[in-house]
């Protein structure tokens, strides 16, 4: 079940398998003894690449609950799906920021 979810989230978000790669590596580090992401994980990431204000953060943690009703965590296939949205929104200019932080890494 698991895994039908995984590949049906990475359909959906049509991101390459690179980028999948990536995206499990930053979700896998932010992980706090658990499986799966707490919304406070997750916010303190994001607020890592991209500074968040009161408004944001509201607008992330709706995101955020929409995504993973039922549940209180996003498992991977939620946080691609999250991520997904987040980029197609350019979430408090999230693109520019997060290739930025890439580049800074690679270097």
């Amino acid at each position: 079940e698991r895994l039908r979810k995984e590949q049906c989230a990475i359909r959906l978000a049509g991101f390459q398998p690179q980028e999948v790669a990536d995206f499990r590596e930053l979700f896998l580090n932010s992980l706090e003894n658990s499986e799966d992401m707490s919304y406070p994980t997750f916010s303190h990431m994001i607020s890592g690449i991209t500074h968040l204000g009161k408004a944001l953060s509201q607008e992330l943690e709706k995101l955020f609950h929409e995504t993973c009703t039922p549940r209180q965590e996003a498992d991977f296939p939620d946080f691609l799906l999250l991520m997904k949205t987040l980029l197609d929104k350019d979430f408090g200019n999230l693109r520019e920021k997060s290739k930025k932080r890439l580049a800074k890494g690679r270097r």
